[in-house]
């Protein structure tokens, strides 16, 4: 029982190592593509976020116009 585990760690081992060696530079092309899309994630949320910034600010320009409207308009309330 113990001899069978001592070879299967061992080819589990030599696998591993192969594999490892079969995969030679297709880690780093993974890296690079990882780097690539987080920094296009970046990029599209920075030009969202400065999207919505100017947005709120003219909703915001808009709400102050309508306050000066309403201060301007007639005070009366009735006919």
């Amino acid at each position: 029982m113990i001899n069978k585990a001592k070879k299967f760690k061992t080819a589990l081992g030599v696998h591993t190592k192969e594999f490892l060696s079969d995969e030679s530079g297709m880690e780093f092309l993974q890296l690079a593509i990882v780097i690539v899309i987080v920094a296009g994630l970046i990029v599209v949320m920075q030009r969202l976020g400065k999207a919505i910034y100017s947005k709120i600010g003219g909703a915001a320009d808009q709400v102050e116009g309508m306050d000066i409207n309403l201060d301007s308009g007639n005070s009366g309330g009735g006919n």
